[in-house]
């Protein structure tokens, strides 16, 4: 029996058998974002997979090739300026005229016209692993490699949501699914759901121009014969999500899109930096600051500088903030640092407040580690994901724009001081902990599953074939209306010469 169990030990540890060739595409250049995708690509590394990356960030990939496309850190960089001045921008304007649509065709180009992706061309591929990020065009690479296409998405956003039903044949109910771009919960009004309706509409038309430019740079990098990019798009294989059902609310799915929310958040909590360990020893309870990578706190309007920097001195917390600015000014129970290991420090029980913008990672590793949130959302999906924490009690939302003294000093005071808080990301954290096998297992299960079997085409559903009219069965509901007046017209109509029958007669 000893040896038995000792073989089964072996098998579950031991790398894959069968080594597959994986061709990773990430084009976010975006840390955050990373930091998921490279969690993924070590797991597929250490099962014994052969990984290559395209990347604009090739420093967080070791252990395997790496090609650096460096135009995407310049579109990157250009994309970031002055996101703070965006905020209130409508939806339209965010995704039309300086948002997301126009920074995924810069990086979708720039990823096709790279010297980096045409040294692979003539290269044997099992599978395709694509960062989904407003990048469809590239979908052209799974016919030149004659490989199916695995989708990961390191977000949660309104074009990518409303773009389901022509990726796996699902559309999210407008009923009861909010918009990304929206505060709503799963629970909304009539007044909520007619806004809901909107906004979901603007996302959907946002799609269909964005999905014109995708083909026209289809079109201009992939030579002819070719397919449609339509029916690229339907023949994607299987969607891995970075989120999970504790964090927002419940919806349903279709068999070959998966949840695998966490993927970067490691359960090993590291030592922290000398002069960080020090000043977390010295204190009793902790606040941590911090906006992310494409958010830092010199970007912030002087005064609300200023007036984060006088809360944070009179606070009886002492104060861990990052930001790339060199601040001169010391202060006694402020530690200012351009980099700060957020998972590391977030795990540490003296640390009581995040305050957040509230982008998905940063997002899950404080539900990980139970620590409740003052949320600062700026953009993007920080707004849905503040709003499901306020919904849940696991933190409060304050605005950018209402930034002062007294109204972060209360928002600090209202989490730390109120226990509800700490107790609802208990819970919270329970479940986002509670799962059958760990994301990062779950993630590389199924993208072996879909090299397995080809392509897995057994998962699809046949609503990826139909149009939104068939979708919603809208030509259905007009013919029972039609037939409805008909009927209706038929019976008027018997009546009205009945009466007139009668009326002769009498």
């Amino acid at each position: 029996m000893k040896v038995i169990s000792a073989y089964f030990i072996f098998l579950a540890t031991s790398p894959s058998i069968d080594a597959f060739r994986i061709l990773a595409i990430f084009t976010s250049c975006t840390r955050s974002h990373d930091m998921v995708t490279s969690a993924l690509v070590k797991g597929l590394h250490l099962k014994g997979h052969n990984v290559t990356v395209l990347t604009g960030l090739p420093e967080m990939y070791d252990a395997v090739e790496t090609l650096h496309i460096k135009d995407l850190a310049d579109i990157r960089d250009s994309y970031r300026q002055n996101l703070i001045g965006k905020r209130k921008t409508s939806v339209f304007q965010s995704l039309f005229l300086f948002g997301t649509i126009p920074y995924g065709i810069e990086l979708t180009e720039s990823v096709l016209e790279s010297k980096e992706l045409h040294s692979l061309l003539k290269r044997k591929f099992d599978v395709l692993l694509l960062e989904d990020y407003f990048n469809e065009a590239v979908l052209g690479l799974s016919t030149v490699f004659s490989a199916p296409v695995v989708l990961l998405r390191t977000q949660v956003s309104p074009t990518l949501n409303q773009n389901n039903q022509i990726k796996v044949g699902f559309s999210p109910p407008m009923s009861f699914v909010p918009s990304v771009q929206s505060t709503f919960s799963d629970r909304m009004t009539f007044s909520e759901r007619l806004q809901n309706v909107l906004l979901v509409s603007i996302e959907k038309f946002a799609m269909i121009f964005h999905m014109w430019y995708q083909q026209r740079i289809y079109d201009k990098c992939f030579k002819e014969p070719k397919p449609k990019l339509e029916v690229l798009v339907k023949n994607i294989s299987f969607v891995l999500q970075n989120t999970h059902e504790s964090l927002f609310y419940p919806q349903p799915t279709v068999p070959n899109f998966k949840e695998i929310g966490g993927l970067h958040v490691s359960p090993i909590i590291k030592p922290l930096p000398e002069d960080i360990e020090k000043f977390v020893k010295n204190s009793e309870e902790i606040i941590y600051f911090s906006f992310g990578g494409n958010i830092d706190f010199s970007d912030f309007d002087i005064e609300k500088q200023e007036a984060i920097l006088a809360v944070f001195q009179k606070t009886k917390q002492k104060v861990l903030l990052k930001t790339r600015k060199r601040i001169s000014k010391k202060y006694k129970n402020i530690l200012i640092k351009d980099w700060l290991p957020q998972n590391d420090i977030l795990a540490n029980p003296k640390v009581k407040v995040f305050i957040t913008h509230g982008g998905l990672q940063s997002f899950q590793e404080t539900v990980f580690h139970a620590v409740p949130i003052v949320g600062i959302p700026i953009y993007g999906d920080q707004v849905h994901n503040i709003a499901s924490a306020v919904h849940k009690g696991i933190g409060v939302h304050l605005d950018y724009g209402n930034i002062t003294e007294e109204s972060l000093k209360e928002a600090i005071k209202e989490v730390v001081e109120n226990e509800k808080y700490k107790e609802n990301m208990v819970k919270v954290s329970r479940r986002y902990h509670d799962r059958q096998v760990s994301p990062l297992d779950n993630a590389v299960y199924w993208i072996e599953y879909v090299v397995k079997y080809k392509g897995a085409d057994h998962l699809k559903n046949a609503g990826i074939d139909l149009n939104v009219i068939e979708y919603s069965c809208l030509d259905v509901f007009a013919f029972l209306m039609l037939l409805f007046f008909w009927v209706c017209w038929l019976m008027l109509y018997g009546v009205k010469k009945c009466f007139l029958k009668k009326e002769k007669v009498d």
